[in-house]
């Protein structure tokens, strides 16, 4: 599985035994965040018996990038095997019982940027 960490949990990385951290900057072609202060650095690890790759930081879209290096670590998970990909974020909420650091399940969002992530040519190793 991959783990994308969002702002304020990079750290969660440093909990890991065992694991082997990689900056962006060492891989060919991986986007790096340009934001000061955001993480830039994946760790692969073994959690509870199971391979996880950990992407501390990621490039976003109001950073000027284009869709294709949003979705470069998603991708780059799928060609390492991983079948779960899981994203995180820091996300403004409100609700009954919320407090600011809660961490919440988002189940949906909305895509209001006009971009698809998946335009463009399909890598066939990726499938559908």
């Amino acid at each position: 599985m991959a783990l994308t960490l969002g702002s304020g949990l990079s750290s969660y990385t440093e909990t890991l035994p065992a694991s082997i951290s990689i900056p962006y900057s060492d891989i060919p072609h991986f986007p790096r965040p340009t934001v000061e202060g955001r993480a830039g650095f994946v760790v692969s690890a073994s959690l509870e018996g199971a391979n996880v790759l950990v992407f501390a930081g990621r490039v976003r879209f109001y950073e000027g990038r284009p869709l294709s290096d949003l979705v470069f670590g998603a991708r780059v998970a799928v060609m390492s095997g991983c079948s779960t990909i899981i994203l995180t974020k820091a996300a403004g909420g409100c609700g009954e019982g919320l407090a600011p650091g809660d961490l919440v399940l988002i189940r949906d969002h909305l895509n209001l940027t006009g971009q698809n992530p998946l335009h463009g040519p399909n890598g066939e190793r990726l499938g559908p």
